[in-house]
């Protein structure tokens, strides 16, 4: 079904560019260029070879406070080996173009914080990528350039670290919503996802390993047998006609009340759509 659906898309690629309608990419809906590989591609291929084979034994027998550190390095050394296969100048490349976040940092050395108090206002003048998101983004590369950390190598390392990252934080979290045996099994495609052609790099990485790092929302659910933390139900009395057992008074025979029900002083209680029960 994958595969019919891809040659599908890449039908109507070829024929949008035939009609003239979309001419800017060669291949569409690719925004690529078809070429063929050289021996640089040699590195990936051994890793994704080696990873393949090493993963899922690794991912059974290794300690698990080890696991999310060792899924983190893997999925670094995938993606850094898959943007090689250009040369190594291709991991920072990205950053470069004057679109990026770097070519808009001569407007925020000068003042950071004016620059962020204006960013709005003066939104129309900055690099597309500045203009197109939050201003955070900018304020991390601003940030590691300030603390000796300036080139757009290191914003490029910075953001591989982080979204590799993404890896160790939702094997953790498969742990916790999942169980152990399901985190260790996911983690070898964790690794290798297709994430890593875009991890490898572009800011988005940085955007994955925060959101994966994040606290979630909203507070989990109490344990089924937690005891209620508000007010106490106000004891609503048994329908008129129903006997009442002393204060107290034991349940006894089938379908009486526990002691739990908060109307259990009057013997009596009502267990959802199920009618009232005097004990």
């Amino acid at each position: 079904m994958w595969a019919a659906g891809i040659a599908a898309v890449f039908a109507v690629g070829w024929w949008l560019r035939r009609a003239g309608i979309a001419t800017e990419d060669r291949l569409p809906p690719l925004h690529a260029e078809l070429r063929a590989p050289t021996w640089r591609i040699l590195p990936a291929a051994c890793t994704a070879a080696l990873a393949v084979a090493a993963l899922p034994p690794l991912a059974a027998r290794l300690p698990w406070r080890l696991l999310p550190a060792a899924g983190w390095a893997c999925s670094a050394a995938w993606a850094v080996a898959l943007a090689a296969a250009d040369g190594l100048g291709a991991l920072a490349r990205p950053f470069d173009a004057p679109t990026e976040y770097a070519a808009g940092l001569p407007a925020v050395r000068p003042d950071p914080a004016e620059w962020l108090r204006t960013f709005t206002e003066r939104l129309g003048g900055y690099p597309t990528h500045v203009r197109g998101h939050p201003p955070l983004p900018t304020l991390v590369v601003w940030a590691l350039e300030a603390a000796g950390f300036g080139g757009t190598g290191w914003a490029a390392a910075f953001v591989i670290a982080a979204g590799t990252s993404s890896v160790a934080a939702i094997t953790i979290t498969l742990r916790r919503l999942a169980g152990e045996d399901t985190a260790r099994r996911a983690l070898p495609y964790l690794v290798l996802a297709p994430a890593a052609l875009w991890i490898a790099t572009t800011m988005d990485a940085f955007f994955l390993g925060v959101a994966a790092w994040a606290p979630p929302s909203s507070p989990s659910p109490p344990a089924p047998d937690a005891a209620p933390t508000g007010p106490s139900p106000r004891p609503v009395p048994p329908p008129v006609g129903f006997p009442r057992s002393r204060p107290g008074a034991r349940p006894s025979g089938a379908g009486c009340c526990s002691g739990r029900c908060p109307t259990s002083t009057t013997g009596c209680c009502r267990s959802g759509p199920f009618p009232w029960r005097c004990c």
